[in-house]
């Protein structure tokens, strides 16, 4: 019996998430405004990368985008608030609680009002698409059709 909870311990353990704090303006988790993007790569998946050498966007398999300018990143882009990488399972902190698919209400709520919001170009017959910048904190968040679908740190 007593081997049956160590072992049954150790496995919960083991599925347990790692938490990856967002500190807007700085970080998230182990990912930091300001390092190299071969940092980043050692805990998330490369996909896709755009750009130049100067200038690049590098799309990772987790859901996370980092812009980079000279190799350096300058912003962090989170299209998921869960996801299971390299790392194992991580799970997204954000202020407030705040996840993708909570409401603009509920962003606002967490945060307060935006410090400037602007409607992005769509298509016609697509959902609207804000973007809402919090300048003082370095954190936006883009929504779609009222709810969030992606927040940025920078």
């Amino acid at each position: 019996m007593r081997k049956f909870l160590l072992t049954l311990s150790l496995a919960a353990a083991a599925s347990a998430s790692t938490v990856w704090r967002v500190v807007p303006g700085s970080s998230v988790g182990p990912i930091q405004l300001g390092q190299s993007y071969l940092q980043a790569n050692q805990v998330l998946t490369p996909a896709q990368a755009r750009g130049t050498a100067t200038a690049a966007y590098l799309d990772y398999a987790e859901g996370v985008g980092l812009e980079c300018q000279n190799q350096r990143i300058t912003q962090i882009v989170l299209h998921r608030t869960s996801f299971s990488g390299k790392v194992g399972p991580v799970v997204i902190q954000l202020p407030g609680n705040l996840a993708i698919g909570c409401s603009v209400a509920q962003m606002q709520s967490a945060l307060g009002p935006a410090t400037t919001s602007r409607a992005l170009p769509v298509a016609k017959g697509y959902p609207a698409q804000i973007y809402y910048a919090y300048t003082k904190l370095g954190l936006g968040a883009r929504s779609e059709g009222g709810k969030i679908v992606e927040f940025a740190v920078w």
